[in-house]
């Protein structure tokens, strides 16, 4: 989650990282780089709080997730894998109400948004570039 007020990302270990991790690693990645997308959204001037903000959160968790595969994320490396745990993560928690369901999009378009922030770029993700 992104609270706008506080400026705040939060997560719930407890009752979603922890089942997440069960799929992998870069899927909790996944799971946490959207509501940091968010949060850039906001600090961009950009709306975060409704199902078109989920959607470019969702393209933009896919542009992060090419550069850590281009290694232009320090301190960040891929592993083979590490894209199969980004995909099952939108497929099995995507559209759970808690997680993205905002966005109003099934498990597959979900994927399509993260495959085109990962392929096309931060262009594909309605921020403004």
């Amino acid at each position: 989650m992104y609270c706008e007020e506080g400026n705040l990302v939060g997560y719930d270990e407890r009752d979603l990282t922890r089942d997440v991790y069960r799929i992998g690693d870069y899927a909790v990645a996944t799971g946490i780089a959207v509501p940091y997308a968010l949060a850039a959204r906001s600090q961009l001037g950009l709306g975060s709080a409704d199902p078109d903000a989920l959607r470019s959160a969702v393209c933009l968790a896919g542009w992060f997730s090419a550069a850590v595969f281009d290694r232009e994320v320090p301190g960040v490396q891929a592993s083979p894998g590490d894209l199969d745990e980004s995909v099952l993560f939108l497929l099995v928690y995507g559209v759970e109400d808690d997680v993205l369901g905002a966005a109003d999009l099934s498990a597959f378009q979900l994927v399509d948004l993260f495959r085109a922030g990962f392929v096309e770029g931060v262009s594909a993700c309605d921020v403004g570039t």
